[in-house]
């Protein structure tokens, strides 16, 4: 008696789990053919998928067919674990431009100078003279383009993006308008 009430519970709970399972794979597919891959992204994949024997393939097909009876089994968690990164993962953390993560922002920015004070402490000596004898060195016109940008209301800070760059920004309203950049990690 035991045992039949044991098997009826466990085949509600498969019988829910599998249309759960059947909808998570199909949100994930379309999640999947949403995302724009890249040339270089679709090139790598395409090169893999022919270079691949039968034998990788079926131990591929494989795994995936013994995946899916394991997820049947632990559908509530796998459920959870989605919705959770689903929650956690905001489109904040994410940016399509990888090189936005290294861009000067208001918390990087260290001190107000003055372009004086600045070009004070970027003097290059070389003594074999193959830098001019400028300051920044060969980055002087980028340092006077920056200076011939500023504009009423500027205000010229000293900026460290840690792991990345030093450099000096132009600040208008608390917001970065353009930056210089003299040294990258």
């Amino acid at each position: 008696m035991l045992a039949n009430q044991i098997l009826y519970w466990f085949g509600i709970y498969l019988a829910v789990g599998l249309p759960v399972v059947v909808v998570l794979r199909l949100l994930g597919a379309i999640r999947t053919k949403l995302q724009p891959a890249g040339e270089m992204h679709r090139a790598i994949m395409a090169d893999l998928r022919s270079k691949e024997s039968r034998r990788v393939r079926w131990k591929r097909f494989a795994g995936i067919i013994l995946m899916y009876p394991l997820i049947l089994l632990i559908w509530p968690v796998v459920l959870v674990i989605l919705i959770l990164d689903m929650y956690f993962s905001s489109k904040d953390h994410w940016t399509p431009d990888p090189e936005a993560a290294f861009n000067c922002r208001r918390q990087h920015l260290v001190r107000v100078v003055s372009p004086e004070a600045a070009e004070a402490g970027a003097k290059v000596v070389d003594p074999l003279g193959r830098v001019p004898d400028l300051p920044f060195g060969h980055l002087n016109s980028g340092w006077h383009a920056l200076l011939a940008d500023r504009q009423i209301g500027d205000m010229l800070w000293y900026f460290e993006v840690p792991g990345a760059k030093r450099g000096y920004a132009l600040v208008q309203a608390s917001k970065v308008r353009k930056e210089f950049v003299f040294e990258w990690d």
